[in-house]
């Protein structure tokens, strides 16, 4: 059994300005009638009544003649008066209007000044920042630096061994699996300086590069403290080691993945290695990484290396898998 087959809507045009009533203490708007009792409107006297009291005829007609003069006198004030108050009135409104006509021909400083955002404006256009994307890798996902790695990489004893390999399959670390075909013991161990009790068994390809699968412990102490960060750290620590990868160019994920293997908790990362080494003609590794946790101080690994490219490999590492068991 396989453990891993689990447009807003328009305004109306605006009306005509309603016509709003003169309200009390309004300015005075040129060209409009004025109030009644305003400059500019004529002195109505009141009503003249003639005298009761003695006094001759003359005296009435001089009195009368005097309160005409006055009257005219009044009239001819007044008319003058109404004329400068129409001027004032007037003045007034062409200074506001000259003071509008002032300020809308001013700059505005509410005004966004497009200049103050110009470094969102510019052009997004890598080469416009001086880089070239013919440079870069073609794969986005592809680690092309070596990773970092802790001292979970050199924290086990891979060659102490406390398990012994079973009829036809190789044991260790708390797991199994079946002896691939083809495949023995080239004293690879310490080479998996991560782990404990390391049961490796490989098939020379080339010279410098064989492919390679085993089984052996991790653990907690040594700072291995998930499932999914152990396997995760397993495949740094391959990466980051000229035991494995001497000429190191880039590690891509391909399977990320939670399972289980006999019920066990267990988490997946298979990976595509890829190397720049003049010794060899290997491209790099499909390498598959299974972290099993066996208790709360422990975990179990199994970790299998086949040639990029090679088929029947990948079929043997996927049988192995397969065969893989908690011990």
């Amino acid at each position: 059994m396989d453990p891993w087959n689990t447009p807003p809507p328009g305004q109306a045009p605006p009306g005509p300005p309603a016509q709003q009533p003169q309200q009390p203490g309004q300015s005075w708007q040129p060209g409009q009638p004025g109030p009644p009792g305003q400059p500019g409107q004529g002195w109505t006297p009141g009503p003249v009544g003639g005298s009761t009291g003695p006094g001759s005829g003359e005296e009435k007609s001089g009195k009368k003649t005097l309160l005409a003069i006055i009257g005219v006198v009044v009239v001819i004030v007044l008319i003058i008066g109404g004329i400068f108050a129409v001027k004032a009135f007037t003045g007034d409104d062409d200074e506001l209007d000259k003071s509008d006509s002032d300020k809308s021909s001013q700059p505005n400083d509410s005004t966004e000044d497009p200049s103050e955002d110009s470094s969102e404006s510019q052009s997004s256009d890598p080469q416009a920042e001086g880089t070239d994307p013919e440079s870069e890798s073609s794969d986005p996902d592809a680690e092309s630096a070596r990773p970092a790695v802790g001292n979970e990489c050199t924290a086990g004893n891979p060659t102490k061994r406390v398990s012994k390999d079973g009829k036809g399959r190789i044991v260790g670390g708390g797991l199994s699996f079946a002896k691939p075909k083809g495949y023995k013991d080239l004293g690879l161990e310490g080479a998996f300086a991560f782990s404990h009790d390391a049961a490796v068994t490989a098939k020379s390809i080339e010279a410098y590069w064989a492919s390679t699968m085993m089984v052996g412990e991790l653990r907690r102490v040594d700072g291995f403290k998930s499932a999914k960060q152990a396997a995760d750290a397993v495949v740094n620590c391959m990466a980051a080691s000229d035991d494995f990868y001497s000429g190191f160019e880039s590690r891509k994920d391909l399977v990320s993945e939670k399972g289980s293997v006999d019920k066990a908790p267990a988490w997946r990362i298979r990976s595509e290695i890829r190397v720049d080494e003049p010794r060899v003609q290997a491209e790099g590794d499909l390498a598959d990484v299974i972290v099993v946790k066996l208790d709360a101080k422990r975990f179990g690994v199994f970790i299998g290396v086949v040639p990029l490219g090679d088929a029947a490999l990948k079929k043997v590492l996927k049988k192995a898998v397969k065969t893989l068991h908690v011990k």
